[in-house]
């Protein structure tokens, strides 16, 4: 009876490695195509290769924005299943509450891909690796740093946590400043892993830099000066330019309040630049454009009196005022005294589009 057991047993045994080979050779020959894209497509992987912002620079050559490499922690929420003491040593490193961390991952379980947190330093990257755990990404990415911080915040502005410009110069130069991202084909093993680089696709395109006529050196002492003053005057806000005169260049361009673009995503808080965004009504600046418009109409010499008395008029139910009644002045008078009544007098004798031409 044992000599039948035995051919029967070696029989089936033959019987079943005979139907799997040639199962094997089957799918071989006629899945070969649908079978190789079915592994690939979970072993082969595209990966993006981030590409550095440009520099912006002052006049002098000094840095006013960087971009400094760090790296984004990912997982796949549904395969990542990791102990807990795993989960309390990456919370640890990533600065993340374990309970926190559990909330986040249970309730995007259904989720291919999740952010566990952005802009890791190397040195915490470097403790997550050794963590291997499964199904966990480190991936490269770049984050802007600002060595002048306040002082420049609002001309160079800030990005926000994918590298996109969002205020200041940073926006207005999105395009040159991004560059272009590259990729290149890794395979990863069944933990997600990478394993190797099959083929290089694309280099990423850095930014362009970019230079400033700003003056980093004037711009501090211009940010010192008006935050004091903006400070011993308890005012709510205020504006300072510098500018050369023979150029027109901006060497220095401050707001107060400003902020911080350094500190964490959610807590800056860029107030608006109003140098840029505020109107500001000229005033007595354009005094003089309305006395030489005067001069070109023949209606008026330097020497020509204008009645002020008795120190205000009326244009509809806006009341025009100076400080005090001066009476009856000449028009060099009305300059040198900056008299509101006499050029607004002036301004309504004189033709429609008279000073409108003179600007």
């Amino acid at each position: 009876m044992s000599f039948w057991r035995h051919y029967l047993f070696v029989f089936c045994f033959v019987a079943t490695a005979g139907a799997l080979s040639v199962r094997v050779v089957y799918l071989g020959v006629t899945e070969r195509d649908f079978l190789q894209e079915e592994g690939d497509k979970r072993s082969i992987y595209e990966k993006r290769l981030p590409a550095m912002r440009g520099l912006i620079y002052d006049r002098n050559g000094e840095a006013l924005a960087v971009s400094t490499p760090v790296f984004a922690v990912a997982v796949n929420p549904l395969k990542f299943d990791a102990d807990n003491a795993s989960l309390q040593k990456l919370g640890k490193i990533l600065d993340l509450d374990i309970v926190a961390l559990r909330t986040l991952l249970s309730n995007n379980a259904h989720r291919g891909y999740l952010y566990l947190k952005r802009h890791v330093s190397w040195e915490r990257m470097d403790e997550i690796r050794q963590l291997r755990l499964a199904h966990l990404r480190v991936e490269p990415e770049y984050r802007r740093y600002y060595p002048a911080g306040e002082s420049t915040a609002h001309v160079v502005g800030l990005t926000d946590i994918d590298d996109m410009g969002l205020e200041g110069i940073e926006l207005a130069f999105e395009s040159s400043l991004r560059g272009e991202a590259g990729n290149k084909t890794v395979l990863r093993d069944r933990e997600g892993r990478i394993v190797d680089d099959l083929d290089y696709g694309r280099a990423p395109r850095f930014g362009t830099d970019l230079q400033l006529s700003i003056d980093s050196r004037l711009q501090y002492i211009a940010y010192r000066e008006l935050k004091s003053a903006v400070q011993g005057h308890g005012a709510k806000s205020g504006s300072l330019i510098m500018v050369d005169v023979k150029t027109g260049e901006i060497l220095a361009l401050v707001n107060q309040p400003s902020f911080n673009p350094n500190g964490p995503i959610n807590q800056r808080s860029p107030n608006r630049n109003r140098v840029v965004t505020d109107f500001y009504d000229p005033g007595s600046t354009i005094k003089p454009f309305t006395a030489l418009a005067a001069l070109e109409s023949g209606l008026y010499q330097s020497d020509s009196p204008i009645e002020t008395s008795p120190g205000y008029f009326w244009v509809d139910n806006k009341m025009i005022q100076d400080p005090i009644n001066l009476n009856t002045i000449t028009l060099a008078e009305a300059i040198q005294k900056s008299s509101q009544v006499a050029i607004a007098k002036v301004a309504l004798e004189l033709p429609r589009d008279a000073v409108f031409d003179v600007l």
